[in-house]
């Protein structure tokens, strides 16, 4: 092949130390914002209950089960929603009932407002073992919904803006700590969670990547 396109850093960097991929034959274009989703108009006061929310797959590999871990050791009151369904179900929700806190849990299966439930949500909980480029993330940040992610392989450093539109924990303890300074201080500006993600994601930047990309390889060839 001519070129083999990589959605992160780390995918591009797995092509060329696993695969022996000349570094030369990959590109590297992050995946686009594909949907328009509006900025949202609520931001959290002081007295408000603090919304979590994750998306996604019921699998090992999402990291479910190390947020559950996280949330059981802080002592403030909070409501969680976990959208998705997967193998994994019954195990997250038998530990989210052994660590007592199945009161704060809001399931949704399946949805087609993905943009509403983040919305109203204060944070985005990530806890990945390993992505590829995770589309959720920017379409939270999209609507002004700031992340709080597990340190993992997958394009975080290229998502996330530390302090501006989330951060990245790397272990359980730091992830436990983000939340409850969170939770105590939250200043996250919706607008500019929103812009970090618009600038680096615009449609209009990245197929205007893939344009260069083709022409480029028209005129080497």
């Amino acid at each position: 092949v001519d070129c083999i396109i990589c959605q992160s850093k780390d995918m591009q960097q797995d092509m060329v130390t696993y695969f022996h991929v000349k570094k030369s034959k990959t590109v590297l274009i992050n995946n686009p914002i594909t949907n328009n989703f509006n900025l949202k108009t609520r931001t959290k006061s002081e007295q408000d209950t603090i919304r979590f929310i994750t998306i996604g797959r019921l699998s090992k590999e999402k990291g479910h089960l190390r947020i559950v871990k996280a949330l059981s050791q802080v002592n403030f009151p909070f409501k969680y929603t976990i959208i998705g369904n997967g193998k994994e179900k019954e195990t997250i929700f038998e530990s989210i009932k052994q660590h007592g806190f199945m009161d704060k849990i809001e399931y949704v299966t399946f949805t087609k407002e993905v943009d509403t439930y983040l919305a109203k949500s204060d944070l985005f909980l990530q806890g990945s073992f390993v992505e590829g480029f995770p589309n959720v993330l920017i379409e939270s940040c999209v609507v002004g919904t700031p992340i709080l992610a597990f340190r993992a392989p997958g394009g975080l450093d290229e998502i996330i803006e530390i302090g501006e539109n989330g951060y990245i924990a790397e272990t359980t303890e730091e992830f436990i700590k983000y939340l409850n300074n969170i939770n105590k201080s939250y200043d996250f500006n919706p607008e500019t969670v929103s812009q970090v993600v618009k600038q680096r994601f615009s449609k209009d930047k990245i197929i205007s990547k893939y344009e260069s990309l083709f022409l480029n390889l028209v005129n080497s060839n």
